[in-house]
């Protein structure tokens, strides 16, 4: 956090001071115009570049509503991306794509919003895409301040009324939330989509494990689009459809490439680290909080905030769920839907229908154009029910009434509600050091380039994991909201790992995923949590706070599975599958083989599942509100 303490000191600072007060070197006339408030029919667009405070030229796509006229002006939606901001299309596929500019990320909302009278202003960050420069860490303070400078020219420009939201998904999304940090007066909101808010605990290390395929497959996919080679992630494929980003001057596009060649990837910035505040990355005094919105405080606590997540997106919507919990604007929303990674395929591995575009608009609208079409009185938190297969909304997080019901672990691998009389009961497992949860798992993200999202029957996983199986139930049950899994273990070692997955068995015995969490086992000591509503047990993850097992002896392991909501059958049965290892996926700790647990489920040592359950919709209710009953 050192780097981030002026930016915060000189933020808080912002705003406390009076309304007319405004930060050295941004305009103070930013909210001058009223943005135009009607439709378009069409889209116009160019690419040129934008000079940065340190001269720096990043790579501009501007997309205007065809028709604006001379005396209107418009709200923007500044995007600032990690990828490409369009791609440059070969010939042979301009008539199938179109012959305008191919935008990438965001293109499943970007038009619907110029149309609505917004303007739109795409960027490649310094060190990708067409832009010059490099990067020495992602989310680095200078391309955060490159956000600023940007608002800057955009509240400059003719088309321009002054005021501006920022939005984007994955690392775009993060990256909006940290534009907060430059408290510049024209940026009134921002949607992150599908992005991280503690970029230890979210993205890289959830559980205190470094996400291996996902570092991984990430730092392949940025280097290679740095360095203009598609192929190198794509195949063939890639290089047959597109030569790569879409340059702004083809003369300077090379040169704006070889400065990439400076470029620090990720995975050789996260290499070694174990600790939250494991430091001196190349050099440098920087730790993962110095790129995490999460440590903003104040900053991003005060201005609305759209936290937009699924299900089924690695740890990324425990994470959208604390950054909302954080917020305290009135109208900043959340929302909850049954999505893996960008809401474009659902849990059920289907592309999804859902309307984004309209969501966010509505969300826009009431924030930067003064349109309220109900937006007011809506709930501010909508979260999709699997098994019902329906929207629903509350007034908080998690929503009220919920009943946290035990299931124990019991003799004969049952799964009980009914606490353990033994004096002495234990299970030992021997780590499967092979067990995975695949490619097509949550932890794929966008990384994952061509694998098919999506949990196939886990039955045969299951086989060479430690389970435990309710009998089948005798009507359904929603578990809606945080599992807590409290395990007494012993290991034949200091370090290991534990995986644990919520599961649906059907009559027929298939096995469905439900949810998971993880923790590396030196990282089990709880603390205060910084958040006054936290529906986690939180832990700093901090080096003084690590704790060696002692072999042979039994330790508490308390930690939470990702939130969900999911509706468990009448004649399911509910199953809790535990592993030492997800390999390929997750670097687990393996200091001994074989690593041999024993979990231990007595009087003494009473371990169980915490599940946050609420009563079942009748099949007469309804959805209470218009998205969701048009969903």
């Amino acid at each position: 956090m050192r780097t981030f303490i002026p930016a915060l000191v000189l933020c808080t600072a912002s705003l406390l001071a009076p309304a007319a007060a405004v930060p050295a070197g941004f305009r103070a006339d930013t909210a001058a115009w009223r943005p135009t408030r009607r439709s378009f029919g069409g889209v116009r667009s160019w690419s040129q570049y934008v000079t940065m405070r340190d001269g720096v030229r990043l790579a501009v796509d501007v997309h205007l509503p065809k028709g604006l006229a001379a005396d209107e002006r418009t709200a923007t939606i500044l995007h600032m991306s990690r990828y490409y901001r369009s791609a440059d299309i070969r010939g042979l596929w301009r008539p199938l794509l179109g012959f305008g500019i191919y935008s990438i990320t965001e293109r499943d909302i970007r038009e619907d919003f110029v149309k609505a009278g917004y303007s739109w202003v795409d960027v490649d960050v310094r060190g990708a895409g067409a832009s010059f420069g490099h990067r020495t860490y992602q989310l680095s303070t200078e391309e955060v301040r490159d956000g600023a400078d940007l608002i800057d020219w955009i509240v400059d420009q003719p088309w321009s009324a002054g005021v501006v939201g920022a939005m984007g998904t994955s690392y775009d999304g993060t990256l909006a939330t940290m534009l907060l940090r430059n408290c510049h007066p024209a940026l009134k909101v921002v949607a992150p989509r599908f992005s991280g808010w503690d970029m230890y605990a979210d993205v890289f290390m959830p559980g205190g494990l470094q996400a291996r395929s996902l570092i991984d497959n990430w730092s392949k996919l940025t280097s290679a689009l740095d360095r203009g080679r598609l192929t190198d992630v794509f195949g063939w494929t890639g290089g047959v459809v597109a030569r790569g980003v879409r340059p702004v001057d083809p003369g300077l596009l090379s040169q704006a490439i070889a400065e990439h060649a400076r470029n620090v990837e990720v995975a050789r910035l996260l290499d070694g680290v174990v600790y939250r505040d494991d430091a001196d990355r190349f050099g440098a005094p920087l730790t993962m909080d110095d790129f995490s919105p999460h440590v903003l405080g104040d900053v991003a606590a005060n201005v609305p905030v759209y936290a937009y997540a699924g299900w089924l997106d690695g740890a990324l919507s425990r994470g959208e769920i604390r950054q909302y919990l954080a917020n305290r604007h009135p109208g900043s929303r959340l929302r909850l839907g049954p999505w893996f990674h960008g809401g474009e395929v659902d849990s059920n591995g289907r592309n999804d229908n859902f309307d984004h575009a309209r969501e966010l608009i509505a969300f826009f609208d009431y924030h930067l154009r003064g349109i309220d079409e109900g937006f007011s009185s809506e709930a501010p938190v909508h979260y999709y029910t699997m098994g019902e297969e329906r929207w629903k909304s509350t007034s908080t997080w998690p929503p009220p009434g919920g009943v946290s019901e035990s299931l124990f672990l019991g003799a004969d691998k049952l799964l009980t509600r009914e606490a353990a009389g033994a004096d002495e009961a234990q299970d030992r497992y021997e780590v499967d050091e092979t067990v995975t949860s695949g490619p097509g798992s949550r932890w794929g993200l966008i990384a994952g380039t061509g694998v098919r999202r999506g949990y196939g029957d886990q039955r045969e996983r299951d086989r060479r994991l430690l389970t435990y199986t309710t009998p089948p139930l005798q009507e359904a049950l929603n578990v809606t909201g945080h599992p807590v899994v409290r395990l007494f273990l012993s290991a034949n070692a200091v370090d290991g790992a534990v995986f644990a997955y919520l599961e649906d068995i059907r009559p027929n015995g298939e096995v469905r995923y439900v949810t998971e969490g993880q923790l590396r086992l030196i990282h089990r000591e709880l603390s205060a949590s910084p958040l006054e509503r936290d529906p986690v047990p939180f832990r700093s993850y901090h080096r003084a706070d690590g704790r060696p097992l002692v072999p042979g002896e039994v330790a508490e392991i308390v930690f939470d599975l990702l939130p969900t909501s999911f509706v468990f059958r009448g004649g399911d049965a509910i199953r809790l599958a535990i592993a030492g290892v997800d390999a390929g996926i997750f670097d687990a700790p393996l200091p001994t083989s074989p690593l041999i647990y024993d979990v231990h489920r007595d009087q003494l040592h009473p371990s169980r599942i915490e599940l946050p359950t609420y009563p079942v919709s009748r099949p007469s209710d309804r959805p209470t509100t218009p998205e969701a009953t048009s969903r």
